[in-house]
């Protein structure tokens, strides 16, 4: 169990640092982009902050679900004695 956790938790790590910092990353430069442009924001640029937001909740949703796993995993590693 404790194995399981510690991969989980390594897992959720990595999902956080490659897909999750790159969202940001991109969420970021658009708005900057639009901050330059000092006008409101294109149709073009909303879709994109739209699908980037929409990408950034379900690949935090999921990261979530591995979290819990890893939690779960190491807790119950805690009473079991084999």
């Amino acid at each position: 169990m404790l194995t399981i956790g510690a991969i989980a938790g390594l897992f959720a790590w990595l999902v956080a640092i490659l897909v999750i910092r790159d969202v940001l990353k991109r969420m970021a430069g658009l708005g900057q982009q639009i901050q330059a442009q000092g006008a409101p924001p294109t149709p073009d640029q909303s879709a994109q902050l739209g699908a980037l937001g929409a990408r950034l909740m379900s690949v935090g949703q999921v990261n979530l679900i591995i979290m819990t796993v890893s939690l779960l995993g190491m807790s119950v590693a805690q009473y079991a004695s084999f």
